[in-house]
């Protein structure tokens, strides 16, 4: 109990609990962003999908914000999805930090989000969508919140207890990201080699 009581109260295990936890959170993310959950009906549909769009078109599918509809990637479900997955982003980022400034998290957390668009965009592993910026920046307001009201009132040790808890379940699925990445690197490798193609032609 006492080794227990010692680990729940140190401030360097927190700190690490912290650095892990958030490591878990970057990975899954783009686990889940840019490597589509591993899926490679999801991923090569998405790829050969755009690859014979316009550029001007492959960037305004997703130009306008809101247009919710059955067939389309901009349901309400995925909006609501993607605030809950950038909702960790929120809880964890302001105590990995001294100066925790709300406007400073913001912009973070906005450019993080832009650059995961922009990515997709130009890998075409998905298209740059104005949605995905609202409901993730919205995701990390919710998880700051959270954090702000409810978690920094918390006694440390309670904190810590709770994430090491959420590392001790992240860890498997982080394990099967990376796992099932590396088993289909082949596939992301064979999409990047088609680019210099695409652009080639676009810029032709």
């Amino acid at each position: 109990m006492r080794a227990l009581r010692s680990y729940l109260k140190s401030p360097t295990v927190f700190r690490i609990l912290t650095v892990l936890a958030f490591v878990c959170f970057v990975i899954l993310l783009n686990w889940i962003i840019i490597f589509k959950i591993s899926s490679e009906l999801i991923l090569t549909d998405s790829f050969y999908g755009m690859v014979n769009k316009p550029f001007k078109e492959r960037f305004m599918l997703g130009a306008i914000p809101f247009v919710f509809s059955k067939d389309s990637s901009n349901s309400l479900v995925d909006f609501l999805l993607n605030i809950i997955i950038f909702i960790p982003f929120g809880i964890l980022f302001p105590t990995l930090t001294k100066k925790r400034t709300f406007f400073r998290f913001l912009l973070v957390s906005f450019l993080i989000s832009l650059t995961f668009e922009i990515f997709q965009l130009i890998t075409l592993w998905g298209h740059f969508d104005v949605d995905d910026l609202i409901s993730n920046t919205l995701g990390f307001i919710v998880g700051y919140l959270f954090y702000l009201f409810i978690l920094r009132d918390m006694k440390k040790s309670t904190v810590t207890a709770l994430y090491t808890l959420a590392i001790v379940i992240a860890i498997p699925f982080c394990t099967y990201a990376i796992i099932s990445v590396f088993n289909r690197w082949e596939i992301y490798d064979s999409l990047l080699r088609q680019l210099p193609a695409y652009y080639s032609r676009l810029f032709n």
